[in-house]
């Protein structure tokens, strides 16, 4: 064993970086290319976009606090919610230390954006962002793809249930 490895092996917990290693990045890129490969095999029409197309969208699209509204309750039955004003003097609840990974639903809310993602759209921002150095919101603005569009993605992420299996059961009785 390197001494590397035995190194990452006696990590203490707090030490773990949070962030992706670059041998996840690679095989992320990897996926990703035999993924759009495939599905030009049996799909007409597959084009690739990157993530901050995708980031772009779902802020103009006013969806990412969407997941955060729908935990909202049970995290002020914990106490961990707390009123802020936005810079506009503007006041809102927000969940103290949250992050979006806490709720598996927002591989949803990506999969919504990227579902609802036109091919003009990311053509569009592409040559924007080629001519523009400095992101101007208005020549960026993309409208969301119809008028109820927030109303029906809260809705049907509140229909969504995440279930985690139970794991690491010493005993389990079967019940005939």
């Amino acid at each position: 064993m390197s001494p590397a490895k035995l190194a990452r092996l006696q990590m203490k917990t707090e030490d773990i970086p949070d962030n992706f290693i670059d041998r996840q990045i690679r095989e992320t890129q990897y996926i990703s290319t035999e993924a759009l490969k495939r599905l030009k095999l049996v799909c007409r029409k597959v084009w690739a976009s990157s993530g901050s197309i995708t980031n772009h969208l779902r802020n103009q699209w006013g969806l990412p606090d969407i997941i955060q509204d729908l935990n909202l309750e049970k995290y002020k039955a914990l106490d961990r919610v707390v009123r802020v004003k936005n810079k506009h003097g503007k006041e809102y609840n927000l969940i103290k230390d949250w992050s979006k990974r806490e709720d598996h639903r927002h591989h949803a809310v990506d999969a919504l954006v990227v579902a609802c993602t036109k091919q003009g759209y990311i053509q569009r921002l592409n040559k924007l962002h080629e001519r523009e150095s400095t992101i101007k919101d208005s020549v960026w603005r993309v409208d969301a793809p119809w008028k109820s569009f927030y109303q029906d993605a809260r809705e049907a992420l509140e229909r969504i249930l995440v279930s985690f299996k139970g794991s690491n059961k010493v005993v389990t009785r079967a019940k005939n």
